[in-house]
């Protein structure tokens, strides 16, 4: 019996199983977490059956991978010179690891830095390298970040030590806004970096109107609105596959009911909405504003999620838009019409985020309160939203306005309640290159994949192994988290490489079985 004890210290658990190929038919992977403001440490017991024991500790942390957001800048400077400063927007992805942590302090590492500012052919960095950031304090929040760093302009590299003074944290945890300034600058050229960053692997969200991808090869002929993609330009879930898990009449072949909203429930169980009252040979009569299931159930009538604002008079269903399911069971939502609430003594609008529990988590008005719409009074509706944990609200709007700082917002842009736009549409759909002229496709739902993300303690399990005709290794899991990848090594110390998409499959092939790899390890990461 190998019985493998690993500690892993981070918010995210890998809920891993390891499998030896050759001899092993099974393999369980167990965790127990607790949560804090900036990791949690989930404990992860592996079991295979085998004849030896060779039981070991790691205390390395997973880390969570971090993009910046549209907005960052790299500023190439000259005191001396006269010339204009460079201000070249930049992007890219960093990860952090929590190294030590005690009753006042986070340290953390800054790893695997890829950052590009500018644009080729004009005046275009590469910068790469590490760093440490430090966050906490006695009395207030304070942050200090420092970065060593190669900063390539094509032709010469230069090595660059970027550092702020300790400033006031002014982004809730897990994002992070800060101002670098290069510690080992000349007079004739020196360097600052602003940016914003936030924990996100991937943006999962679903448009208003369809389109055809231009990139080739395409994910698919044609994307449906409703249909669920990725910003990396993937295709993830079918707006049919989801109504044909409803039972609805006519069958096999459901009519186009839309899709309002989604979020990912655990499990991979998918929630959702229609654009449409149905009826359903399975469920009986299911209303727009019901909060329905993959697995073929309703999540929660439209009835039990206005119940606590005591409508009045009483209304028929006021329909759905905005959804987010909380760990708690607690549902945060928007409705499609407004109505009184007896209960809070005031009108419920259409750009209202609520809660389930019969409480106004943020009016259209606070929504809105850092941007500047025009001066006219309105309610541009709730479409999309998600909540960070420290309280941020990331949403999209029904209808498009005029601000009167930032210009034109699109339906489709995704903005953040302190008056920023994260993505616009087109920032969302670059990956896809639609071919059609539409300024905007709308943005009807939108879950982001996060390493942020708590995962509630169970159980991932290989429940079976195959070989299959072409060499290939198919693998099934049970898992109770939400989403998944699969990983693979070599050793069972890795080093560990992704070899699927992030996915809410169960079944995952592995092209190169025991005929080209004679040794192979699995564990799966799950959000």
């Amino acid at each position: 019996m190998i019985t493998y004890r690993i500690r892993l210290f981070g918010t995210q658990a890998l809920l891993a199983a390891v499998l030896l190929l050759f001899g092993v038919s099974s393999a369980k992977a167990q965790t127990g977490r607790k949560f804090s403001a900036h990791n949690s440490s989930p404990s992860v017991n592996l079991e295979s059956t085998r004849t030896s024991a060779l039981p070991w500790e790691t205390p390395a942390a997973p880390a969570w991978q971090y993009r910046l957001l549209p907005g960052a800048q790299f500023i190439d400077d000259c005191m001396m010179c006269g010339r204009p400063t460079y201000l070249l927007p930049m992007d890219g992805t960093f990860s952090l690891r929590l190294v030590e942590e005690n009753p006042l302090f986070s340290t953390y590492a800054i790893e695997d830095i890829s950052f590009h500012a500018g644009t080729a052919p004009g005046l275009y960095y590469k910068i790469s390298g590490t760093g440490t950031y430090r966050v906490g304090g006695e009395v207030a929040l304070i942050q200090t970040m420092s970065l060593e760093v190669e900063v390539h302009d094509g032709s010469t590299t230069k090595h660059c030590s970027f550092t702020n003074n300790p400033s006031h944290v002014t982004r809730g945890w897990p994002l992070i806004e800060i101002a670098l300034d290069q510690a080992d600058s000349n007079p004739m050229q020196f360097f600052r970096m602003t940016f914003v960053a936030a924990p996100i692997r991937e943006v999962w969200f679903s448009t208003s109107h369809g389109f055809t991808p231009g990139v080739q090869p395409a994910p698919a002929e044609y994307v449906r609105g409703g249909d669920l993609v990725s910003d990396t330009g993937r295709l993830i879930l079918l707006n049919t596959y989801l109504r044909g898990r409803l039972g609805l009449m006519p069958s096999p072949d459901p009519p186009d009911l839309g899709l309002d909203c989604v979020d990912i429930l655990p499990g991979g169980e998918v929630a959702f909405s229609i654009e449409e009252d149905a009826f359903s040979e399975t469920l009986g009569f299911i209303n727009h504003g019901d909060v329905l299931s993959d697995r073929s159930r309703v999540i929660a009538a439209y009835s039990e999620l206005i119940a606590p604002f005591r409508p009045m008079p009483p209304i028929v269903d006021p329909g759905l838009d905005a959804l987010q399911v909380l760990d708690s069971g607690e549902i945060y939502f928007s409705v499609k019409n407004e109505f009184f609430s007896e209960s809070l003594g005031m009108t419920i609008k259409r750009g209202d985020l609520l809660s389930s529990k019969g409480s106004i988590v943020k009016t259209h008005e606070q929504l809105l309160a850092r941007f500047r719409p025009p001066p006219i009074p309105t309610d541009f509706g709730l479409d999309a939203v998600h909540v960070w944990p420290s309280g941020e609200i990331w949403f999209s709007l029904e209808e498009t306005f005029q601000d009167d700082s930032l210009g034109i917002i699109r339906h489709g842009d995704l903005l953040s309640d302190r008056g920023e736009i994260v993505y616009r549409n087109y920032d969302l759909l670059r990956n896809f290159q639609p071919l059609e002229e539409l300024a905007d496709f709308g943005l009807d739902a939108v879950f982001i994949v996060s390493d942020a993300t708590a995962l509630s303690a169970g159980v991932a399990r290989c429940t079976g192994m195959e070989l299959l005709a072409d060499g290939a290794i198919r693998l099934h899991w049970k898992t109770t988290g939400k989403l998944r990848q699969l990983e693979k090594a070599t050793s069972v110390l890795g080093p560990w490489k992704a070899i699927s998409p992030i996915t809410l499959d169960l079944t995952f092939d592995d092209p190169e079985g025991p005929n080209r790899v004679p040794q192979a390890f699995y564990r799966l990461r799950e959000w």
